[in-house]
C-alpha cells in the first residue's frame, strides 16, 4: 500500500529561510518573521493529524530567528560603545596633531628668542613681542581665551645673557602657560630642545 505524501507547510520553509537571514545578515529584521512563521508552522503540523510534515524546518527557523534576535540585540548593545570608541580615535587624533601644532610653534618661538640673543651680544630678549617683533601674538593651541589678553608663553628669562646659564641644557627658556588636553605642559630649553612634562 502507497504511503501518501505529506505535504511541508510554506511557513515551515520561510521561517527557516528567514531564519538563515536573520542568523546572519539581517538580525531582528529578519529573525522576528522567522520566529512567528516557524510557531506557526509548528501549530499548523501539529494540529493537521498526520498530514503535515517539516518540524525539522520550522524547528530550525524557530532556533535561528531566536539565535538571530540574541545577535541583533547584541549589535544594538554595542553600538553606542563603537561610537564612543570611533569619538574617542578621533579625540585623539586630534590631540596628537595638537600637541604636533604646540611643539612646533614653541619650538619656533625659541628659535627666535635664541637668534636674538646672537644678534646682541647674546642677552636673551625683554618680551616675547621683541624677539619676534613681525608677529603680532604668538597663541597657544591649548589657549583658551578669546580674545588673547596675554601671550600664551612665558619668557622665563628675560633680558638674561645665555653666559650666565653655566648648564644650559638644564634651564628652561619658555613654556606654555597652557596644559595640553592630558595636563603636559610644552616647554623649551635655553639649548634648544623642546620637552612635554607632566606638572
Amino acid at each position: 500500500m502507497n504511503q501518501r505524501k505529506k505535504n511541508v507547510p510554506r511557513r515551515a520553509k520561510a521561517s527557516l529561510t528567514c531564519g538563515l537571514l536573520g542568523a546572519s545578515i539581517l538580525p531582528l529584521v529578519a529573525a522576528i518573521p522567522a520566529i512567528m512563521l516557524g510557531h506557526k508552522a509548528a501549530h499548523d503540523i501539529k494540529t493537521s493529524n498526520g498530514e503535515l510534515d517539516g518540524e525539522g524546518l520550522a524547528l530550525g527557523g524557530l532556533i535561528l530567528g531566536y539565535l538571530g534576535v540574541v545577535y541583533g540585540i547584541g549589535m544594538l548593545l554595542m553600538i553606542p560603545y563603537l561610537d564612543a570608541q570611533r569619538k574617542k580615535n578621533l579625540d585623539q587624533t586630534e590631540a596628537v596633531a595638537t600637541e604636533a601644532a604646540a611643539t612646533k610653534q614653541i619650538a619656533e618661538l625659541a628659535q627666535a628668542c635664541l637668534t636674538f640673543a646672537e644678534n646682541n651680544n647674546g642677552f636673551l630678549p625683554k618680551t616675547i613681542q621683541e624677539a619676534a617683533p613681525q608677529r603680532d601674538n604668538w597663541i597657544s593651541p591649548f589657549d583658551p581665551n578669546t580674545p588673547v589678553t596675554q601671550p600664551s608663553y612665558r619668557l622665563l628669562y628675560p633680558g638674561r645673557a645665555l653666559a650666565s646659564f653655566p648648564n644650559p641644557e638644564s634651564v628652561r627658556l619658555l613654556e606654555d602657560r597652557y596644559k595640553s588636553w592630558n595636563g603636559r605642559r610644552a616647554i623649551t630649553y635655553v639649548d634648544g630642545r623642546t620637552e612635554w612634562i607632566q606638572d
